[in-house]
């Protein structure tokens, strides 16, 4: 008797972990990518026209609770919806606020343990800075710059970025620093080596 009730036992917790491994590692990242898709046609069918529509729309995905997917949708929205949305927009006179708007609503979901994340971060707000001229935002794309720096020291996205961040800058004595790093990984990069020549 006692064999029984524990084989029994042992069956209905291994259905509920079966169940319970498909609804967390399926069906939750499956529902909240849906929502993502959702939100992505919206926006490239012109159905989400505001800056409210764009937060409600992509709220729900950044929102919904799946333990697997968080880092994949802001990656995506920071790279591919945002970067887009910019492109579409360059000539407009709004430019300025539509990317500081995006960029200040992708920061609070960025990662900063995640060096693609962290460069998400470091774009949005070297754009920022390019169309604006605005200082604050190029000290936020420098200290995305710098935290990526800190994970990877060397990796090219990282070091090659900031590099174009501090020769747009006109600052010589940090692009020289990171130039040097930059050889010292890949000696042979010619265009490094004539970058500020230029």
């Amino acid at each position: 008797m006692y064999k029984l009730l524990l084989k029994q036992f042992i069956i209905v917790a291994l259905i509920i972990l079966a169940i319970l491994s498909i609804v967390f590692g399926a069906v939750l990242p499956w529902m909240k990518s849906s929502l993502y898709i959702t939100a992505l046609i919206g926006v490239r069918s012109g159905k989400t026209q505001t800056l409210d529509n764009f937060k409600a729309e992509f709220n729900r995905p950044l929102d919904f609770y799946s333990p697997i997917g968080d880092e994949e949708i802001v990656k995506f929205l920071g790279s591919d919806v945002i970067s887009s949305a910019i492109v579409q927009n360059k000539q407009s006179p709004q430019i300025k606020q539509l990317v500081q708007l995006l960029a200040d609503y992708i920061a609070p979901h960025l990662l900063l343990d995640d060096t693609r994340h962290i460069l998400i971060g470091a774009q949005l707000y070297t754009m920022l800075w390019q169309v604006s001229g605005d200082e604050n935002s190029f000290q936020k794309s420098e200290f995305y710059y710098k935290k990526a720096y800190e994970i990877g020291p060397k990796l090219p996205p990282v070091l090659y970025g900031m590099l174009d961040l501090y020769r747009l800058k006109g600052d010589e004595v940090n692009a020289e620093k990171i130039r040097g790093e930059i050889l010292k990984y890949w000696p042979d990069d010619e265009s490094v080596k004539t970058i500020l020549k230029q």
